[in-house]
């Protein structure tokens, strides 16, 4: 996965991920991944980036 974004979507104030469907399919199993999150203003301006690592596990389809 080496810098290979796998997913991107986008959230409203106050919504939440509780799970995603990948762009890129990935064999079962567990990844060490780099979150990226960009919050905006309403005029589509960067306010903020923050970087987050986490363990995503895939599931087995």
């Amino acid at each position: 996965m080496d810098g290979e974004t796998v997913y991107t979507g986008k959230l409203q104030p106050g919504e939440t991920i509780e799970g995603i469907t990948l762009d890129k399919p990935l064999a079962a199993g567990d990844y060490e991944a780099l979150v990226v999150i960009t919050v905006k203003d309403a005029a589509g301006e960067t306010i903020m980036t923050t970087r987050v690592p986490v363990t995503m596990s895939v599931a087995a389809e």
